[in-house]
């Protein structure tokens, strides 16, 4: 059993120790869908499986209980993840997954912006929050839609996801992380447009 196995079982058990019953389906969703893009993309499974399996480890915990873990960590929060300390939990499990597991920039880059999307993210990070936004277990008319054009074309995929985020948070009168909008600024100045997305179920 190689190193890498043992850490990607490791976390799957912290994840259940840590998450409700319900996360860990979605998680284990996030898995399923990421390592099948991995297969089209020709990115590494195992760093895939470790940013699904770790990405929402933080995510059911108590907003107060993570602005301690984040000071915990070093981590200076901003104003609006002090408003909603739960965006904070990705930046802090991408924290945890570093000091426990001591993973590459790409996997904690990928946790640490899943939330919000980033300029700078690698095709698996993409992958991520494409897995994350369109896993099975999600029901809503769009996931259906991104996870048939995931397989087609991951960047304007990835761009229909940020937009996505961004729809939501207007329509819902929630803050738009400015990551979120620097990220769909550069992709629409790096020409991806999503023109020819497919918009049919």
């Amino acid at each position: 059993m190689s190193i890498q196995f043992q850490k990607v079982e490791k976390l799957k058990i912290i994840a259940q120790a840590l998450c409700r019953s319900n996360r860990i389906k979605h998680i284990l969703g996030v898995e399923k869908l990421i390592v099948k893009l991995a297969d089209v993309y020709n990115l590494d499974k195992t760093s895939c499986r470790m940013m699904a399996l770790g990405h929402d480890l933080f995510r059911d915990i108590d907003g107060r209980i993570l602005l301690n873990m984040a000071n915990s960590f070093n981590y200076t929060f901003n104003k609006l993840e002090a408003e909603k300390p739960v965006l904070l939990h990705g930046k802090l499990a991408a924290l945890y997954l570093k000091r426990v597991f001591n993973v590459n920039d790409e996997i904690f880059k990928a946790v640490f912006w899943h939330v919000s999307g980033h300029p700078d993210l690698s095709n698996s990070a993409k992958a991520l929050l494409i897995a994350d936004m369109a896993e099975e277990n999600r029901t809503f008319p769009e996931a259906s839609l991104i996870r048939k054009n995931a397989f087609d074309n991951l960047e304007k995929t990835y761009a229909a996801v940020i937009r996505l985020k961004m729809s939501w948070a207007l329509k819902s009168n929630q803050f738009i992380l400015p990551e979120t909008v620097n990220t769909w600024n550069r992709l629409l100045l790096g020409g991806v447009l999503i023109g020819n997305y497919k918009n049919s179920q």
